[in-house]
């Protein structure tokens, strides 16, 4: 009797999912996506090397004039700015929600980490979880968090939101209610007004900024870290 590969195959337990561990904060999981190539969790790998960034900036040689540190820390729409401001870190954390960036903050608070300026950009994941009361309540704690680590916080406002109709009124909701930060002492940029009308700026898939788009907001960030009003 010829009984096949498949069919013994068939007849077997399922094999046990592999597991993944991180040796730093112990996380556990099923899904390797959750983990670097360095076997740690993605939020562990993302903490090192923004911890290494910082070191940069601690261990150069300190002067008169040298600047403090200016750090921007915010969701995948920062992943291509690059900045010429002195002294400043761009912490890109890709799905990042108001509460994500949150837990990083207090992480590098642990380590007494204070800034000059801390400028947030977040908002568009929150949104697309359509509950808008709870993203206005995320942003409001994130900024007031901000604010014990810094001498000043900016809040990046976002860009037009081109997917669908009911996500560009939901994020055009969110663009009007952030006049809530001039007026409880947190700068704004107002980055709707630059991307307006300018399809060319945004990826076709309607979230993501072109690379003439990063370089856009990457001078309305500049601007705002000098001193200037984008």
């Amino acid at each position: 009797m010829y009984i096949s590969l498949e069919t013994v195959d068939s007849c077997l337990p399922p094999s046990p999912p592999v597991s993944f561990k991180c040796p730093v904060c112990q996380m556990f999981s099923y899904s390797p996506a959750s983990f670097s190539d360095k076997d740690t969790c993605n939020k562990c790998s993302l903490f090192a090397a923004l911890e290494a960034r910082l070191g940069e900036f601690e261990q150069s040689p300190a002067g008169p004039e040298q600047p403090a540190l200016t750090l921007v820390i915010g969701s995948s729409i920062l992943r291509n700015v690059k900045l010429v401001a002195p002294a400043t870190a761009v912490v890109c954390v890709p799905g990042a929600k108001a509460g994500n960036v949150e837990c990083y903050l207090k992480l590098l608070a642990k380590d007494n980490h204070k800034y000059r300026k801390i400028i947030l950009h977040v908002g568009g994941n929150d949104t697309r979880l359509r509950k808008s009361e709870i993203t206005k309540m995320n942003v409001k704690s994130l900024c007031a968090y901000a604010k014990t680590m810094s001498d000043s916080v900016v809040f990046s406002g976002p860009l037009p939101n081109l997917i669908s109709d009911d996500m560009y009124s939901r994020m055009s909701s969110f663009h009007r209610w952030l006049s809530w930060c001039p007026a409880n002492d947190v700068g704004y940029i107002d980055n709707w007004r630059g991307f307006w009308g300018k399809p060319g700026l945004i990826r076709r898939v309607g979230i993501h900024p072109t690379l003439d788009g990063a370089a856009l907001i990457s001078k309305n960030l500049t601007e705002s870290i000098i001193g200037h009003k984008p």
